[in-house]
């Protein structure tokens, strides 16, 4: 009855994989190993480190991006990302990756050497960040002697760090999904959308999920954090869809992993 979730970038679309967490919980699957970028990193480590779906969605509905970034002085980036550290270690404390209940593997992206960085111990706090700095918008994370970035400039949907994790079948959750977007309102809005434009092209790891769920995210702006109870809806119905179309249970979850 055991699965591993790979959670995909999207920035303010994040709010739907928790949507996506309450079918899959529903529907008696067992998450037993966690991969993230960018938002879907936020999430993931949330939920790893025991923040249920209930406060999850309590915590999409409060959220802003004041809460989350300031304006930075000039440098690398137009936003300094420090307030999601302090964010997150008002809620989790200053924990460590390793600490998860759930085994998690967050990826970030090492701009000099253009490979990707993948945290499995560490500061919760500091992998996120990493995970969530897109480049231009937000001041990059150093860490180690490395300049990290959005780890969804190399890999937007970590399927393969889910496999690596042994514990079943791989669900990934996509936010990424075609179509016309609203038009943007500000920078912000145009540089978050072109950003997910560049990653939303379909990949090698899309296909190596067992049960691939895609959340109607298209008709919402990536950068508006205030639609969280909308997005949540769209992943839950995306999930139930998937599960159904697919009869991916958790039945045959257990019978596959043996």
């Amino acid at each position: 009855m055991q699965i591993a979730l790979a959670l995909s970038g999207g920035a303010a679309y994040g709010a739907a994989h928790i949507g996506v967490l309450q079918a899959l919980e529903e529907e008696g699957c067992e998450i037993a190993g966690l991969s993230g970028t960018s938002a879907g990193s936020l999430v993931g480590t949330l939920y790893a480190l025991g923040v249920g779906t209930d406060e999850l969605e309590e915590l999409a509905r409060q959220i802003s991006w004041t809460d989350l970034v300031r304006l930075a002085p000039p440098g690398l980036g137009l936003l300094a990302i420090d307030r999601l550290r302090t964010w997150m270690k008002d809620r989790i404390g200053p924990v460590d990756l390793s600490e998860a209940p759930i085994p998690l593997r967050i990826v970030a992206t090492d701009l000099a050497a253009g490979e990707a960085v993948v945290f499995a111990s560490g500061p919760a706090d500091l992998a996120v960040a990493a995970s969530c700095a897109i480049p231009g918008l937000f001041r990059p994370v150093e860490h180690e002697g490395r300049v990290l970035v959005d780890g969804g400039i190399v890999n937007n949907l970590p399927v393969s760090l889910a496999r690596e994790l042994g514990v079943g079948p791989v669900v990934a959750s996509d936010l990424l999904t075609p179509g016309p977007h609203p038009d943007p309102d500000h920078i912000f809005d145009v540089m978050i959308r072109s950003m997910t434009l560049m990653l939303s092209a379909p990949s090698g790891e899309r296909r190596a999920a067992d049960l691939l769920i895609t959340p109607h995210t298209h008709t919402y702006n990536s950068a508006d954090l205030r639609h969280s109870d909308e997005l949540i809806a769209e992943g839950y119905r995306a999930a139930r869809k998937a599960l159904q179309e697919s009869g991916f249970t958790a039945e045959r979850a257990g019978s596959d992993r043996s």
